[in-house]
């Protein structure tokens, strides 16, 4: 499993729970079984298998779940530049849906294909291309200004 492959499965569990422990938890699970399925007759883990184990951690986790309440700090490991601003990423992350905050994270920021969390997460293309189009007008309101993106968008 390459560095990049465990760097995409803890930046996805920071980004989701926004907790640190939990991420790092979630993520040293998630690894363990990715490895697991490793052997010599194949040495590398496809973005697919990559994406269904995220999502079957990120199930089993979900319960605890408490979006909205930050949880982390640097002394646990989370490099965050003080520059960075995550003000509207909070915000989406507590008030958007789950399945476009998953996706979101999915498609845009570890950039994978939407064939592949379209297979992953047996949902079709134009479902995983929705609920990106939708999430990403909802973060896009929250940067632009407080309260703008959750007022904007119809409910389902």
């Amino acid at each position: 499993m390459s560095e990049q492959q465990v760097r995409s499965v803890a930046l996805f569990f920071f980004l989701v729970f926004l907790d640190g422990k939990k991420a790092v938890d979630c993520s040293a699970r998630t690894v363990s079984r990715l490895r697991k399925l490793i052997n010599k007759s194949k040495p590398e883990i496809s973005e697919t298998e990559m994406v269904t184990e995220i999502w079957a951690e990120f199930q089993s986790r979900k319960k605890t779940l408490q979006r909205g309440k930050p949880s982390y700090s640097t002394e646990s490991g989370w490099k965050i530049p003080p520059e960075l601003d995550l003000g509207a990423w909070k915000e989406f992350q507590k008030n958007a849906l789950e399945a476009e905050l998953i996706i979101v994270v999915l498609n845009h920021i570890l950039q994978l294909k939407e064939e592949v969390i379209s297979q992953a997460l047996q949902i079709t293309l134009g479902t995983v291309r929705y609920r990106a189009g939708r999430g990403l007008r909802l973060l896009g309101g929250y940067s632009q200004g407080p309260r703008q993106g959750l007022r904007s968008l119809p409910s389902l």
